[in-house]
């Protein structure tokens, strides 16, 4: 009778990463690629036996001049899958939903999962699956039957959205929550190793996950972690019946470390401090919406850093709470019925505007509006605005380009007509975080006008003239 081969301690880990290459997507790819040798090794000290698998896509548009899919099976060599995913590069995407659903089915069916494995596909987009119909959908895929069949076979779906895209969040909600997985949200694409490494512990068992918790934000120190990896953290934390918060670890590693050294740290007692009673001076008054509106107009002369060019990783109003870009305006397609849910015609109807950007009103909030030259590529930001005072959310535009709606009209009108999309966010204020908005004093943005033109800064992206040529009509 033939021997029944050891299994890991916990059980077999089964993993498969799933990357959109299409537009910008491209870019989560090449966050990992100087650093899968660390993570591969790092996972394989901590989860003997993890077996991992990758699949890298475009969409149906992309396999005659890109391709359509790679993919690597599930194995435990670290030389070949960083070799793959070295190799692997960025496709361009046509419209807006991309193929999902056939990544779906490959999961299923291409992969050499191990009978009473934890499989576990992670499934990283920003946009929705094609329905059966779609005509490059040529075997007529329903990924609803594909998750269903994944739940059947013991597959736990770990949907992330990138980008909070308007309209696909239900997508990545369902097809965890339909497999008794987890939805996660990714806005900065430096956070995925980190992302990828929380998911494994998390399916390994709380000691490691709570550890790696704890480690993470002790590398960031006492400034707090980002948004992104809260929401992580939260989300996975709130599902551990035996995890009530983050627990001391003995086991400290550094960041990605490729040892599997252990060393035991005592960590001291917390010193009691007594804080000094801050002296208050009574000359000293609260900022206000108008101190940062005039201070912004007093710096212009200032050389000043172009806002589309500016990282949203050092962008210093990053750390705000910030919506996700909501779809404000966009071309009208000829082939569309003439009313559109949610928006109507302007520009004598060559334009869609949105009729409520919001749900909730506020009082002061700081806005950003975007330009888009392609499907899933880079937001442009090109203008921003601090409001105050309650806002009627149907009448945004109203406050948004109030005292420059003319020009501004043209512009958005001149970037429509080019095929873009115009975006809009807005972070809503406070009184500790109106000093912030006063860095806004750095940034040039490229739809104010400029003092010496009097005009839009002109600026090109992707061939498109996005800002500055409307201005001389």
């Amino acid at each position: 009778m033939a021997a029944t081969p050891m299994l890991p301690p916990g059980g077999l880990m089964e993993i498969v990463f799933s990357f959109d290459t299409t537009g910008s997507m491209s870019s989560v790819l090449e966050e990992i690629q100087g650093r899968l040798q660390d993570m591969i090794q790092r996972l394989q000290a901590d989860i003997p036996g993890i077996r991992i698998g990758v699949i890298a896509h475009g969409d149906y548009c992309d396999e005659k001049v890109f391709y359509l899919t790679k993919e690597l099976d599930l194995c435990s060599n670290v030389v070949e899958l960083c070799n793959f995913v070295k190799d692997v590069e960025g496709t361009g995407g046509g419209d807006e939903d991309e193929c999902y659903e056939l990544i779906l089915r490959m999961v299923r069916q291409n992969f050499s999962w191990t009978p009473a494995s934890q499989k576990i596909p992670v499934m990283i987009g920003d946009a929705n699956p094609h329905e059966p119909e779609y005509e490059m959908n040529v075997d007529n895929i329903d990924w609803r039957t594909e998750v269903n069949d994944l739940h059947n076979m013991g597959v736990k779906i770990y949907g992330v959205q990138v980008f909070e895209n308007e309209g696909a969040e239900d997508f990545y909600k369902t097809i965890s929550t339909n497999t008794e997985g987890h939805f996660l949200k990714l806005g900065e694409f430096s956070n995925i190793c980190d992302f990828l490494m929380a998911i494994c512990y998390r399916e390994r068992g709380d000691d490691l996950f709570s550890g790696y918790e704890a480690e993470v934000r002790g590398r960031f120190g006492p400034g707090g972690i980002h948004k992104d990896l809260e929401g992580l953290f939260g989300t996975l934390r709130k599902t551990d019946s035996n995890t009530s918060g983050i627990h001391p670890v003995p086991r400290l590693i550094s960041p990605m470390s490729s040892t599997a050294t252990t060393t035991i740290v005592t960590m001291p007692k917390p010193k009691k401090v007594t804080l000094a009673k801050q002296k208050v001076n009574p000359k000293r008054r609260n900022v206000t919406v108008r101190d940062i509106k005039n201070k912004l107009k007093c710096n212009a002369d200032e050389k000043l850093v172009p806002r589309e060019k500016a990282a949203q990783t050092v962008f210093t109003c990053n750390c705000l709470d910030w919506s996700s870009w909501k779809l404000a305006y966009i071309p009208v397609d000829v082939n569309e019925p003439k009313t559109k849910d949610g928006f109507k015609r302007i520009f004598r109807g060559e334009c869609h505007k949105r009729v409520q950007l919001f749900t909730k009103r506020c009082r002061s909030a700081l806005y950003e509006v975007a330009v888009q030259t392609k499907a899933h590529g880079k937001r442009h930001v090109m203008f921003s605005k601090v409001i105050s005072g309650l806002i009627d959310n149907s009448e945004w535009e109203y406050n948004l380009l109030f005292g420059a709606k003319l020009r501004l009209h043209r512009q958005i009108k001149s970037v429509v007509e080019q095929g873009c999309k115009v975006f809009v966010r807005r972070a809503v204020l406070s009184k500790k975080s109106l000093a912030k908005v006063d860095t806004l004093n750095k940034y040039s943005y490229a739809w104010a006008l400029q003092k010496d033109t009097r005009q839009h800064r002109r600026v090109v992206r992707d061939s498109v003239v996005i800002s500055g040529e409307c201005m001389e009509e």
